[in-house]
């Protein structure tokens, strides 16, 4: 007989569904083979009559599932320990570290609606509540905002629930130390909630520490990028096309004694330039960059008078409407498919146009530039409208453009000629490369003109994003140029840097494209910073330091490490982007030729680089570290080398619109050479011009080249940050719906991450490193009587300090290696904890004997004022005394003499009486 032990009814217990075989039809309850173990509650436990022990479980998906005894050993049923049932706010304090522990564990914080986990004290797992799908810039209400914000600036990070403002605490300390510069990364599918945590993290650094006037600037800044670098996608209604980099530069103020920001810097990554004329998907879910659904909402009756925006509904606009980018028939003879624009609550309003408006001129973008810029936009709207007419003589094509109203409009917006923009878009030119003179000129063909036409909004577009990120940093950065320069000396700052790229997709049904390699190449840097972070330079420093046993421990804790896809991609001499570089300049490049080239230099590596199974499929797959993502080919080449046509730049030279000339000043001159190069073959380059220097001058342009110069720039700037922070964002369900948390969803982000791996590695890990001086200035007041470090052994006062606070056998919990102590995150905030109260006794000891000082100093004061103030009053009191008597004996002198002189007139008069009776 099979019994149960130590199971009761209302207990927690897991089961371990791999013991069954794959077509046991208990598995039901799983919905997905791949789940480690399911997590139940005991409703009931009861005894058949034979005595054999039945028990009815439910699991967290509310599934009742009634075993036997005969069952008990096939599920593997085990109790759980108490904190997989109530939930940590750190991961590292789980018992039962496995991936269903870690994904009940957020699924019991997402019914107690906590969004936000720690990994350590530099890992925050943050799942996305869906709180909110429309639109909005700024929600969030101010005054709650602020008192959040004091609440994690005032306590210490452990005392309060774990929020992206604790890392901004923490952040700020370092900054306050004055010694760091630090950064974040945050990394997560779309629509997991990155941008959000973005914006909340800059609000926190800022607030309080810039004054007014630029915190005012820095969240403008963002409203316009988010304006002009988002759209809606199939997967978010408001998704970043964008990779963002923002830098803040703190200094002390010597005047206020407190840091404060001096200037900050945006950097954009990958902006998707090429949805301007490409914005499409399944199901009508995409759309364009919102700036145009604002424009044609916010513009006032004569302002769209004035760029010929009179017809403002969307559907009016081939660039804001659904369609498909390789079909003839959308751009030749005026046919076009129907235009839709799906999503309500994307829609636009008037006032979204005013807030960018108003964003502008906080940022002192005057009204001609505004106005330009609307005018620029709404002249791509207009080109994206131009239809081609085609014509057969004598079996070839012959391509007008008789499309008079747009063309019309394009020249009254771009003030150009009529002729010179039909002649740019519809002519090619063949140029000498020594004398630059005009050789020859063919009519393009439609699909070479529909691309002229797409390339000159691309970058019509991409050039006023670039004109307004310099703008914007121009004013960021203006307080700067007055601050950081005092008697011609640069004032050290430090920077705390803020990264927020795309996140690595996979477009299963349209597949992925040039622009998607690259997103991708980004998010695996920024994985492989993450990595090294926390497993490759945590390892090497504790090898370094030759910690006791670490090398074992090291090997007892695998990691997925995506060096081997980067180089792959990127390093490697035939890496893919290197390989692409290759073919865009050979003189008949060709898609097939570039898979073909791709296919012979990794058919080796099947682990990360897989062939399609037919040879008509015009892919390769690569396997990041998300999976296997597929791409196709078509349109890389052409992406990469990123060509402006001659004839388009003229076209902008000619133009009587200052502003296009300026957006376009700072882009780099265009090849002239290049377009010839794919026409020409070897011998006729040689003959025209040295082939190496144009070789050279072609690779330095093209996009694969810029791409992997920006990220290293990127990555340089992270690895000299000694203090980094990571956020990883999970999206609790694929449908965006509120409080939804589907398991499967959260465990394949958790794979991805490979976070049971991370946490794993930050537990057994020591986070905190200090010298062993700087461990004994910072907690020798816990033991008193321990000298400064300059006169102690510090190494020996560091281990009598651990071992006398956590015990002797204190090894599980501090390491100690060549000039350094290694400190787990819970002892770490205990000393810390001691420090403050120790700080905080001695800080009240010396209150007290301040406070007992001040006050005899006041008594004293007092005292001596008391006897001067008395000796002023007994004089005034004796001076008024004196007065009296003085006044007193004036008086009785006059009385006395007033009746002196009365009796001597009464003698007198009685004497003359007398005298006169004599006579």
């Amino acid at each position: 007989m099979i019994i149960l032990p130590h199971i009761n009814k209302g207990d927690f217990v897991w089961l371990d569904p791999t013991a069954l075989g794959r077509n046991d039809s208990r598995q039901f309850i799983l919905k997905s083979s791949e789940f480690p173990a399911i997590s139940a509650r005991v409703l009931s436990v009861w005894t058949d009559q034979q005595g054999g022990e039945h028990i009815i479980l439910l699991d967290d998906q509310s599934n009742k599932l009634e075993l036997g005894a005969t069952e008990f050993q096939r599920w593997a049923i085990r109790p759980m320990h108490p904190t997989s049932i109530q939930g940590v706010s750190d991961l590292i304090q789980m018992v039962e570290l496995h991936e269903a522990a870690l994904l009940r564990n957020f699924q019991i914080r997402h019914r107690q609606n906590i969004y936000h986990t720690f990994i350590g004290n530099r890992i925050l797992v943050s799942l996305n509540n869906n709180l909110s799908e429309d639109i909005q810039l700024y929600t969030e209400d101010e005054n709650q905002r602020k008192e959040l914000i004091r609440s994690y600036r005032q306590r210490p990070p452990h005392e309060l629930l774990p929020h992206i403002y604790a890392f901004g605490a923490e952040i700020l300390r370092f900054v306050k130390k004055g010694k760091n510069n630090c950064c974040v990364v945050f990394s997560g599918e779309t629509a997991s909630g990155k941008s959000e945590l973005f914006k909340q993290l800059l609000n926190f650094l800022s607030a309080d520490f810039a004054n007014q006037n630029f915190e005012l600037k820095l969240n403008s800044a963002q409203i316009i990028i988010e304006a002009f670098a988002n759209a809606k996608t199939s997967r978010n209604l408001n998704t970043s096309r964008h990779g963002k980099y923002f830098e803040l530069n703190y200094k002390l103020n010597n005047e206020l004694s407190k840091i404060v920001i001096s200037s900050a810097k945006i950097e954009l990554f990958f902006l998707e330039k090429y949805r301007v004329v490409e914005a499409f998907v399944e199901q009508s879910r995409e759309s364009n960059f919102h700036i145009f659904y604002c424009l044609l909402a916010g513009l006032s009756p004569q302002q769209k008078l004035d760029f010929e925006l009179t017809n403002g509904r969307i559907s009016s606009y081939r660039l804001l409407a659904q369609y498909r980018r390789n079909s003839r028939e959308n751009f030749i003879n005026g046919e076009t498919t129907s235009w839709m624009f799906g999503g309500e609550r994307t829609r636009p309003t008037f006032e979204l146009l005013s807030k960018v408006v108003g964003a502008f001129k906080i940022l002192n973008f005057n009204e001609k530039e505004i106005e330009n810029i609307w005018r620029l936009l709404a002249a791509i709207l207009h080109l994206g409208n131009l239809r081609y007419n085609v014509k057969n003589y004598d079996g070839k094509e012959n391509l007008e453009l008789n499309d008079r109203l747009n063309i019309q409009r394009i020249c009254k917006l771009l003030k150009i000629e009529k002729n010179l923009l039909i002649s740019s878009l519809t002519i090619k030119s063949l140029c000498d490369l020594k004398s630059e003179k005009e050789l020859n000129f063919r009519k393009l063909s439609i699909d070479e003109a529909v691309d002229r036409r797409d390339t000159l909004c691309v970058e019509i577009y991409s050039n006023i994003v670039n004109f307004i990120i310099n703008k914007i940093n121009l004013e960021l950065n203006e307080e700067n140029k007055i601050i950081n320069w005092r008697n011609g000396q640069q004032q050290k700052f430090i920077s705390v840097g803020l990264a927020d790229f795309q996140s690595l997709e996979n477009k299963l049904k349209n597949g992925n494209n040039f622009e998607q390699l690259c997103i991708n190449y980004g998010a695996e840097c920024l994985q492989q910073f993450f990595i090294r972070r926390i497993f490759t330079l945590e390892q090497a420093e504790y090898a370094a330091q030759c910690l006791p046993e670490w090398e074992e421990r090291c090997a007892a804790l695998p990691y997925l490490d995506n060096l081997q896809v980067l180089e792959m991609l990127a390093v490697q001499p035939l890496s893919v982007m290197s390989v692409i570089d290759d073919i865009s300049i050979a003189p008949e490049a060709s898609d097939t030729n570039l898979l073909s080239k791709l296919h012979s230099s990794h058919s080796n590596n099947e682990s990360l680089y897989q062939k399609p199974k037919s040879s008509l499929l015009n892919q390769f797959a690569i396997r990041h570290y998300t999976g296997l993502v597929q791409y196709k080919v078509e349109g890389m080449l052409l992406k990469n080398k990123d060509y402006f046509p001659s004839e388009l730049q003229k076209l902008i030279n000619e133009s009587e619109l200052k502003f296009l000339q300026k957006i376009f000043q700072n882009k780099e001159e265009n090849e002239e050479g290049d377009e010839i190069s794919n026409e020409l073959s070897e011998e006729e380059l040689n003959e025209n011009g040295n082939i190496e220097f144009i070789i050279k001058r072609i690779k330095q342009n093209t996009q694969c080249t810029i791409v992997r110069r920006s990220m290293n720039d990127l990555m340089r700037r992270l690895e000299s940050c000694p203090e980094a922070f990571f956020v990883r964002c999970l999206k609790a369900n694929d449908a965006q719906k509120e409080k939804l948390f589907e398991t499967e969803t959260v465990l394949r982000q958790m794979r991805q991450f490979d976070m049971l791996s991370t946490v794993a590695m930050c537990r057994a890990s020591f986070p905190i490193h200090m010298e062993y001086a700087y461990f004994v200035r910072r907690y020798r007041p816990l033991m008193p009587g321990i000298p400064p470090p300059n006169y102690c052994d510090c190494a020996h006062t560091t281990g009598f300090i651990c071992r006398t606070i956590f015990g002797d056998s204190c090894t599980e919990f501090v390491q100690f290696g060549k000039n350094k102590a290694f400190l787990k995150s819970e002892q770490h905030q205990f000393l810390e904890m001691l420090r403050s109260r120790r700080l905080h006794c001695c800080a009240a000891l010396v209150q007290k004997c301040l406070l007992g000082w001040a006050k005899r100093q006041q008594y004293a004061r007092l005292r001596w004022a008391t006897l001067i103030f008395q000796k002023h009053w007994r004089g005034l009191v004796e001076r008024k005394k004196f007065k009296i008597i003085i006044r007193g004996v004036t008086r009785l002198q006059a009385i006395i003499r007033s009746h002196q002189l009365v009796i001597r007139y009464q003698w007198l008069k009685s004497l003359i009486a007398h005298f006169q009776a004599i006579n």
